[in-house]
């Protein structure tokens, strides 16, 4: 409330004003601001694996690209470089991203984490035994 307050008497009324008073969550350490997406794992997954083609897949992950999501998963493992994978529900991972040495030592195996990030690419991997597998990559990943 104190931010639109402000923001009113800076008399910033504009749309986007309002919308930062109301959604704090903007994504600012890439010095683009985006609001966080209501879009949940669940209907990404639903959405991949509803028959789409490659081709179809492709252009739903460029139409994703840059969209922020405020989701959580299992983490099943941390690289040497810092990169974490992530389970949605279940093994196998489902995403990934990497994060600074500070945060990955805050994280544990086995653990579940919430996290923000901006989604860099979707797609659907098939694992062993047969059955396809939804893939995010995440860039800018904030832990929560």
């Amino acid at each position: 409330m104190r931010r639109r307050v402000l923001l009113v008497a800076l008399g910033l009324v504009g749309a986007s004003a309002i919308v930062i008073a109301i959604n704090p969550q903007w994504h600012t350490r890439t010095g683009k601001r985006r609001a966080v997406s209501r879009l949940s794992f669940d209907e990404l997954d639903r959405k991949l694996k509803s028959g789409m083609t490659d081709a179809e897949v492709e252009d739903y992950s460029r139409e994703l690209r840059g969209t922020r999501v405020l989701w959580e998963g299992e983490v099943l493992e941390i690289d040497s470089s810092h990169r974490v994978y992530l389970a949605a529900r279940v093994y196998p991972a489902n995403f990934e991203f990497e994060i600074p040495v500070e945060a990955a030592a805050r994280i544990k195996p086995n653990r579940r984490v919430s996290f923000a990030g901006t989604i860099e690419n979707v797609s659907v991997v098939v694992t062993f035994p047969p059955m396809p597998n939804t893939y995010v990559r995440f860039s800018d990943v904030e832990l929560k």
